[in-house]
Formats: C-alpha cells, structure tokens, sequence
C-alpha cells in the first residue's frame, strides 16, 4: 500500500528560492483561510503489514 503526505517548513530568507504561499491545512476551516509561506515537501511512502 502507498500513502502520500505533504508538509510545509516555514522558512524565511531572500534567499530560499523555492519557495512559496501554500494553504496551511491545520489552522484553516471551511470559511477561515490562513496563508503559510515556506517550502512544500511531497513524501511517497509504502506502507508494509508487519506480521
């Protein structure tokens, strides 16, 4: 089985080139929407039964 999971690294800096303003999933709600600016990681994982 394999799972996907984003985070983001709040970082500040002129000098961080890639980053960005992502959706802070955590503090947002339905009519709330919050603004979080940093680096965005996309992780793969394969999840194994363990017997």
């Amino acid at each position: 089985m394999l799972g996907i999971d984003d985070t983001i690294e709040r970082r500040r800096g002129k000098r961080i080139a890639a980053k960005g303003i992502y959706r802070d999933l955590v503090r947002s709600s339905h009519g709330h929407f919050v603004k979080a600016s940093g680096l965005r990681y996309i992780s793969l994982l394969l999840l194994a039964p363990v017997p």
